[in-house]
């Protein structure tokens, strides 16, 4: 816990580093809160089609809208956090965040296979997105240089033993 609430902490701090506990503490405590607010926007939808008459339709919409929105004010709040403890995380190996670049070609060919009706570019669309990500998953799994790089010294909370 105290790990994530590092990282929120860091939400709009871009410099310095993340070690791994603190990143995937973040990253899973997000699609935990994220899980259970799908899982709740679904069950409080599904139980009003159960509970009230099946002809209500718009109250039906109304709960699985008012679900979805919850979801998706999650996730636009954790955008920049997010962006912030995966910066300081390429960081924490030595690398500029300008790795995260990566994904602004990966989403733009993706926006255009998507427009294409040929199968092959969009297989090579799906193939770079897979490979890009693996990519970015292995930087953020490998550890932290163990001393101070250009981007400052490692984590500095007590029990961080990220080698």
């Amino acid at each position: 816990m105290n790990w994530y609430l590092k990282a929120f902490r860091n939400k709009f701090n871009f410099s310095g580093r993340a070690s791994r506990a603190e990143f995937w503490a973040f990253f899973l405590g997000n699609h935990l809160i994220g899980a259970l607010l799908a899982i709740l926007a679904l069950a409080s939808a599904f139980g009003l089609i159960w509970v009230t008459d099946s002809k209500n339709l718009g109250t039906y919409l109304l709960a699985l809208f008012a679900g979805a929105g919850a979801y998706m004010l999650f996730w636009l709040l954790m955008f920049v956090p997010t962006l912030a403890v995966v910066i300081r995380r390429l960081h924490d190996s030595g690398r500029s965040g300008k790795w995260l670049l990566l994904y602004v070609p990966v989403v733009i060919l993706g926006v255009l296979a998507s427009l294409t009706h040929t199968m092959e570019l969009r297989q090579l669309g799906s193939l770079i997105e897979v490979l890009v990500s693996i990519t970015m998953l292995v930087l953020m799994l490998i550890p932290g240089a163990p001393a101070e790089n250009p981007y400052g010294p490692p984590s500095a909370i007590s029990g961080d033993n990220d080698q």
